[in-house]
């Protein structure tokens, strides 16, 4: 009895040793997709070693228009962002938002120049980022003087001028206007589109664009017909575009500037024609998403300060020389839609290239919940595969214990069968030696007498 006692105890404690491994790799198993889920998470950034310092380089950025223009709001973060990121010092870092909209006489515009040269006239200007034309065009007239030998960045959108005899070394950054790419993908949206207004404004540069313009659309003449509206008021520019027959889209290009002289924010005026139109209308700047434009090839304020930022590092860093010929740089465009402007117009995306970038689209739900999804199926086999093992390991156990029982069993009626036969064998020799008429006497190693039968008593 002892043996079984001791085997169920043995037995015991293998089963509670095999509870805890399970419950081990059970909380394993449930911890292992929280862990894949964050597996992404980026570690801590930490400075390199050797990293250069801060240049001590002074750059001043000079912007046409007033600091509210969306535009900058976009285009100087990112412009600023590179140039600290490339270890330009903050304080290194000059911006002056010039408003040349509603600046209108010369001597206010010469006064504008004496400010800049009595403020900066001290200071050791290494390189000058004018962004829009008419801030160069303001530097290389009025300002010509200040800060002769600064060499320029010009980021511009169209360059009305020749600059060949300015008396400064410029580096031209040109905005890519994608009026070609814009009307394309208007065209895979409206397959039925039959009529295109193009709206614009009347400065230097939105007349050379709707000229560009013109040229570009006349592949299509023989299709579609086109309007322009540079030549009407925005408050008749709007009454138009409320009336536009069906089959009709709108192109809006930029209105600084309209034909009475009245100056606008080009992303207000965009705005007003969006709500207006009784068309759909598209664009050709970023800033103009979420306002009720549907989309266009699209300029990236963004990218395009991004892009200024890291040409003029590389001016600063000498990678650009200054004496070097540098041919004009173009950006790139993105074909960026708001699906929920295409679902009001009965638009077809689905004609829209690969690559296209779609704002307002509603997430499916393996796009919103996909990675739960996956990781709840991962939890569940998990999960499946500890219960399965279990009751395999429940039945194994079953069977060993029955297993031993019967091994258990059978060693008792062992037991007691060579018990019963040594109780037999004994009581027959006690009877024998007991029966015959010998003496007989028995002694174990020590001589002591351990049976004596009656005879030999």
């Amino acid at each position: 009895m002892p043996l079984r006692h001791n085997s169920r105890g043995e037995e015991r404690k293998c089963w509670q040793g095999s509870r805890v491994k399970a419950l081990l790799l059970f909380f394993f198993l449930l911890v292992l997709p929280v862990l894949g889920l964050n597996a992404g998470a980026a570690p801590p950034q930490t400075t390199p070693q050797g990293s250069p310092t801060p240049s001590s380089k002074r750059v001043l950025v000079l912007c046409s228009y007033g600091f509210a223009l969306p535009a900058y709001q976009k285009f100087n973060p990112a412009l600023l962002s590179a140039l600290e990121t490339g270890g330009m010092r903050n304080d290194c870092i000059f911006l002056e938002y010039l408003d040349l909209l509603h600046i209108k006489d010369k001597e206010h515009r010469q006064a504008m120049a004496d400010m800049l040269q009595h403020k900066y006239a001290a200071l050791k200007i290494d390189l000058i980022v004018t962004v829009h034309e008419p801030a160069l065009s303001f530097f290389l007239d009025e300002a010509k003087d200040v800060l002769p030998d600064a060499p320029i960045v010009s980021w511009i959108v169209q360059e009305t001028f020749d600059t060949r005899d300015a008396g400064h070394r410029i580096f031209r950054l040109q905005a890519s206007l994608d009026v070609r790419g814009t009307l394309e993908r208007a065209l895979e949206l409206f397959p039925q589109t039959r009529r295109v207004i193009f709206i614009s404004g009347v400065t230097g540069g939105e007349r050379q664009v709707e000229r560009e313009a013109k040229n570009v659309f006349a592949n299509w003449e023989h299709k579609l017909e086109f309007d322009y509206t540079s030549n009407l008021p925005v408050e008749e520019m709007l009454q138009q575009v409320a009336n536009l027959p069906p089959r009709t889209i709108v192109i809006y290009w930029n209105v600084f500037r309209d034909k009475t002289g009245q100056a606008y924010t080009p992303r207000d005026v965009g705005e007003m024609v969006a709500k207006t139109a009784n068309a759909p209308v598209f664009g050709l700047f970023d800033t103009l998403m979420g306002l009720g434009v549907v989309g266009g090839s699209m300029l990236s304020f963004e990218a395009e300060g991004t892009r200024a930022g890291k040409f003029a590092l590389d001016i600063l860093n000498g990678k650009i020389k200054v004496t070097e010929q540098v041919a004009p740089a173009t950006g790139t465009p993105v074909s960026m839609f708001d699906w929920q402007q295409i679902e009001k117009w009965g638009g077809k995306a689905g004609n829209l290239p690969e690559g296209t970038v779609l704002m307002n689209r509603p997430h499916s739900t393996w796009d919103q919940y996909g990675k739960y999804l996956i990781a709840f199926i991962f939890f569940s086999l998990a999960q499946s595969f500890l219960i399965a093992s279990l009751l395999v390991h429940k039945r194994r156990r079953k069977s060993a214990e029955e297993a031993l029982e019967r091994h258990l069993g059978h060693l008792e009626d062992l037991v007691k069968e060579r018990t019963e036969d040594l109780a037999n064998q004994r009581e027959w020799l006690r009877v024998t030696l007991s029966s015959i008429g010998d003496a007989v006497i028995a002694t174990d190693m020590e001589a002591q007498i351990t049976f004596i039968n009656p005879v030999a008593a």
